[in-house]
C-alpha cells in the first residue's frame, strides 16, 4: 500500500510568549488521492458557485484559503467528502501547546516542525493509523509554510531516525514541497488546519461542530497534543481530548 500525506499548518511559533496559545500541524493521509481530490473539488465548487467572493478567489488565485471561508460553508464540504471517502482518508492533527513548550522549541521552528512530524509518526501513526502498514509514504508539504527554511532536511531526518535501525517503511520516506495552487489536497488540508486552529486558538463557536465531526476521521480519534501534560495521578491532562 502506498500512502500520500498532504501537510499544512495554521498559526505560528513565536520566539517569545505572546497571545498565540497553539500551533497546528494538519496531515491528510490517503491511499487514493485521485478519488479524494475529485470528490473534494466537486463539493468545493458547489459552495463557490453560491458565494461570488469565493468563486472570484478560485478564478483569480486558483484556490480558496481556509481562513477566507466560513465554518458553515466548510461543513458541507467536510461531510460530503468524508461520506464518500472515509475509507481512503485519515487526518492527523498535531497541537503544539505554546504555553507549555520549552524555549528551545521556539528558537528553531524548522527543527521543531521536523521533530513533531517524526514524533507523531512513531507514537501515533505507526501504532494507531489505518494506514500503518504502508510500504511507501510520500509527504507533500505546502511550500508557503514557515518551515520552508528546512527544505530537504526533513526527508533525511525521517529516514535517519526511522529507517536505519528499524524498517518504518519498505522504501525511503519521500518528502516534497509544492505550491498549494497546484495541489487540491493541500488546499483541503489547509481548510482542516484552519478549522482546528479556529477551535483551539480562537474558541470559534462554528468550528466546534466541524472539529467534533472530523474527530471521527482522526487517527486514534483525537488530536496529538505536545507536550503532554501530566496530572499528579499520572494521567494525561489531554487523554480524552
Amino acid at each position: 500500500m502506498d500512502v500520500t500525506v498532504f501537510i499544512d499548518e495554521s498559526g505560528s511559533i513565536p520566539h517569545e510568549m505572546d497571545s498565540n496559545k497553539f500551533f497546528v500541524i494538519a496531515m491528510l493521509f490517503t491511499d487514493n488521492p485521485d478519488f479524494l481530490k475529485k470528490v473534494y473539488k466537486r463539493e468545493r465548487m458547489k459552495i463557490a458557485k453560491r458565494k461570488p467572493e469565493l468563486l472570484a478567489a478560485l478564478k483569480n488565485d486558483k484556490e480558496i484559503k481556509g481562513a477566507k471561508i466560513s465554518e458553515l460553508d466548510k461543513t458541507q464540504i467536510y461531510r460530503r467528502t468524508v461520506d464518500k471517502c472515509s475509507e481512503h482518508l485519515e487526518v492527523g492533527i498535531i497541537l503544539l501547546d505554546l504555553d507549555r513548550c520549552h524555549n528551545n522549541m521556539r528558537a528553531k521552528t524548522a527543527r521543531t516542525f521536523n521533530y513533531l512530524i517524526k514524533r507523531y509518526l512513531t507514537t501515533t501513526f505507526k501504532t494507531k493509523s489505518i494506514f500503518r502498514k504502508a510500504k511507501n509514504i510520500h509527504l507533500i508539504i505546502d511550500n508557503q509554510n514557515i518551515v520552508t527554511e528546512s527544505k530537504y532536511t526533513l526527508e533525511d531526518y525521517l529516514n535517519t531516525e526511522l529507517n536505519i535501525e528499524d524498517q518504518f517503511t519498505e522504501n525511503d520516506i519521500l518528502v516534497s514541497y509544492a505550491d498549494s495552487r497546484s495541489y487540491l489536497l493541500l488546499q483541503f488540508i489547509d481548510f482542516i488546519a484552519n478549522t482546528f486552529y479556529r477551535h483551539h486558538q480562537k474558541k470559534n463557536a462554528e468550528s466546534k461542530s466541524n472539529v467534533e465531526y472530523l474527530r471521527t476521521q482522526l487517527c486514534n480519534c483525537k488530536e496529538y497534543i505536545f507536550p503532554i501534560s501530566k496530572h499528579k495521578n499520572g494521567h494525561s491532562k489531554y487523554e480524552n481530548t
